[in-house]
């Protein structure tokens, strides 16, 4: 009986709160990064991805997809960073964060403004790097689903 309720209880808040969908919202301000990497893995792992240039553009992404996975560049330029996004996202959306700087100490100073539950990788330049972000992506969508 109590197992009966409880299954109700779950089922009733996943009507309410939805597990995220198996999308991937990716936030690039480069069009030569962003658009073959969005290519890559959703090819790579048979996902639907998002490409969003902006901050706003992937908090709409977000919003209205509910993605699983939320990677997002660093550095947007103009002065804008993904840090608001990220520390401001639905906690449910899983996130990552890549970036071209590899200077320890800023690296550090990053992680810590974003989240320390948030990876900082380096963005990816050849096919291991794809693979491990890949990786990555894979075990975090199977954990959600």
């Amino acid at each position: 009986l109590r197992i009966r309720s409880a299954t109700r209880l779950v089922e009733r808040d996943e009507l309410v709160h939805p597990i995220p969908a198996r999308v991937v919202v990716l936030l690039h301000d480069t069009d030569s990064v962003r658009m073959p990497l969005a290519q890559w893995l959703g090819d790579r792992l048979n996902v639907p991805v998002a490409e969003c240039r902006t901050s706003d553009e992937a908090r709409a992404a977000c919003e209205k997809y509910r993605p699983a996975v939320l990677i997002a560049d660093y550095d947007l330029g103009n002065g804008e960073t993904s840090a608001t996004l990220l520390a401001t996202r639905d906690p449910r959306v899983r996130a990552i964060l890549m970036t071209g700087i590899m200077e320890p100490r800023i690296l550090h100073r990053i992680a810590r403004g974003v989240g320390s539950e948030i990876p900082v990788i380096a963005t990816p330049t050849d096919e291991t790097q794809l693979e491990a972000l890949a990786l990555r992506i894979a075990l975090i969508l199977d954990d959600e689903h």
